[in-house]
């Protein structure tokens, strides 16, 4: 199952700059994120199809995977499961995205070949004009344009600029769709 999550200025990511990131683009949030949730023969169909997710070889039963990129620096994934805001399923704020299987297979592939690329700060700036010509796949990426990419991929968004995307847009199309 595949979830979009959005974080808040708050408890980690509680800074001035948060908090003008999500003033200026007329929000809450000021961060967004894709959460997997694979049940165990999920988990291993993914091991077996996408490379560079080698932590989940040693992992047994279900688990959770956030995608994910934050200023300044570059597209990366954790395994859930602590104690920690940071380190756990996030409790609120979440949108489950319907995608059949094979498709979330695909995302999940997509999104393990971008990891390592850089964050995208100018795109992230003046992402609130829309200034970024449209495409699926960047050099470099916002936290809501790696979102937004991966998302159009699936064909589950649609007229869409994925560089144009604010964590504040993409969850209120999200929470039409």
């Amino acid at each position: 199952m595949l979830y979009a999550s959005f974080l808040r200025p708050e408890g980690i990511f509680d800074s001035l700059f948060n908090k003008a990131a999500a003033f200026v683009t007329r929000g809450n949030f000021c961060h967004s994120e894709l959460v997997f949730r694979w049940d165990d023969e999920e988990r291993k169909q993914v091991v077996e199809r996408v490379k560079g997710f080698s932590d989940l070889r040693h992992v047994n039963g279900p688990v959770d995977v956030a995608v994910y990129v934050l200023w300044g620096d570059r597209v990366r994934y954790r395994i859930l499961g602590g104690d920690t805001e940071f380190w756990k399923f996030p409790e609120k704020d979440t949108i489950k995205i319907q995608l059949k299987w094979e498709q979330e297979l695909n995302c999940i592939t997509w999104l393990s070949n971008q990891i390592g690329r850089e964050y995208d700060t100018v795109g992230a700036l003046l992402c609130p004009f829309h200034w970024r010509k449209e495409d699926l796949a960047y050099d470099r990426y916002f936290c809501s344009q790696l979102m937004g990419c991966a998302l159009k991929r699936q064909g589950y968004l649609t007229y869409v600029n994925p560089g144009g995307l604010s964590p504040n847009s993409l969850f209120a199309m999200l929470k039409t769709h």
